[in-house]
């Protein structure tokens, strides 16, 4: 959600393509310089160290290009699938490299059609639209397009000045936001005290890739893996971030 703001900010603001190209251009090195220099490390001490210490998991790369091969395919995928193990490097949560990169051209290319939108309730039917069939079909997507619409309403609208001039909505939108957040945070607390499942319900009715049918109806029902987005955890930072304004 902030990267979204981060992106789409200039464009929004004033309608200039130049910055956007900067961003387009600049947004894979800005993301994967980092984690590079750390790789690197990797790659010139794991192997004097795994001569002297038989280390089990670890596979020696053959030869430089190969570890340039991987660092590619984390820039732009998700190596061994999500997020498996590979033996050449720590990958951690550097599965989300690649989600955020997805992201980014989401955002990039969306906020050219939004700001051709004129109409503002045209304009946030079409966000609501966008970020229900995200989540519905279990993509990221739903965080970037609800992160370019917290931007949109707070750039273009600037709709916290018009509340902080209504205490009479003021007030009830934050305690409301942030009993939302503090909520999507302690889901898992609740299913401790009521026993239910609420991942796991929520998870049953998103559809199944391979099929189509509902995933309550394919085997691989049951609680999400934790790359999986959810519901709480797109609505606690949203409404985190508007109790916090």
């Amino acid at each position: 959600m902030t990267s979204s703001r981060f992106l789409a900010a200039s464009y929004l603001r004033n309608g200039k393509l130049e910055p956007m190209a900067e961003k387009t251009v600049g947004r894979t090195p800005q993301l994967i310089i980092p984690t590079v220099a750390i790789a690197m490390l990797e790659y010139f001490f794991i192997s004097p160290i795994h001569h002297m210490v038989h280390v089990a998991v670890y596979r020696r790369i053959r030869q430089f290009g190969d570890f340039i091969s991987e660092i590619i395919e984390l820039m732009y995928l998700i190596p061994n699938a999500a997020p498996q193990i590979t033996f050449n490097y720590c990958t951690g949560v550097l599965w989300t490299i690649p989600v955020q990169l997805q992201g980014s051209w989401l955002v990039l290319l969306s906020v050219i059609v939004i700001r051709e939108i004129k109409t503002p309730w045209k304009r946030f039917w079409y966000y609501i639209f966008c970020v229900v069939n995200h989540w519905y079909a279990l993509s990221w997507g739903s965080y970037f397009w609800l992160g370019l619409m917290l931007a949109d309403l707070d750039l273009t609208y600037k709709y916290w000045k018009w509340l902080h001039t209504h205490p009479i909505v003021y007030y009830p939108l934050v305690i409301f936001c942030a009993a939302l957040g503090l909520g999507g945070l302690s889901i898992d607390l609740a299913t401790q005290w009521t026993e239910v499942n609420y991942a796991t319900y929520e998870y049953r009715i998103h559809p199944d890739p391979a099929t189509g049918r509902p995933i309550a109806q394919t085997p691989g029902a049951g609680y999400p893996q934790y790359f999986v987005p959810k519901l709480h955890g797109l609505v606690s930072p949203s409404a985190s971030r508007q109790s916090s304004n």
